[in-house]
């Protein structure tokens, strides 16, 4: 008696030559850098801490003064989370990411606070390129403000294409 977790399968698989090797996909991967920064309420730069690059002799990141050359074209994945506030102030707090191209700087993302309060922030985004460029992470804010910034980390993810 046959129940239904039973089956029989009566048929014969053919087998033929085989045949050529398809080409290779992309890998996943190419490379990783990680850091993360130092708690802040001055505006300027952000100190990095501890960068990690994976495989750890790659020469795709090269991380120099607090700032990221990206050293190969192809594209990126740019991620980076924390918390901003601000107690005192109403005028903008401003965390970005900056990228320079031929010593000319552009904000390539931006988090802004535009009012008394906190926000904890995560934020990706794809950036091809052909040619090296430096990438910064910027804070920005007035002088009247004590806008702070606490547990930002940033990863930079080059794929293979």
């Amino acid at each position: 008696m046959q129940s239904n977790s039973e089956y029989i399968l009566d048929f014969v698989l053919p087998i033929g030559e085989t045949g050529p090797t398809g080409p290779t996909g992309p890998a996943g991967i190419s490379a990783i850098m990680y850091t993360d920064f130092a708690n802040t309420s001055t505006a300027g730069i952000l100190q990095t801490s501890s960068p990690k690059k994976l495989p750890n002799n790659t020469n795709i990141f090269l991380i120099n003064n607090n700032r990221i050359t990206l050293n190969e074209s192809g594209c990126y994945e740019l991620a980076i989370s924390g918390r901003l506030r601000e107690t005192l102030s109403s005028t903008n707090a401003v965390l970005a990411i900056q990228i320079e191209v031929n010593g000319t700087q552009s904000d390539f993302l931006e988090i802004t606070l535009q009012n008394v309060g906190e926000i904890y922030f995560v934020q990706q985004k794809m950036l091809s390129i052909t040619t090296p460029q430096n990438v910064s992470v910027i804070f920005r804010k007035t002088s009247s403000s004590d806008a702070s910034l606490e547990n930002v980390f940033f990863d930079i993810k080059k794929f293979p294409y």
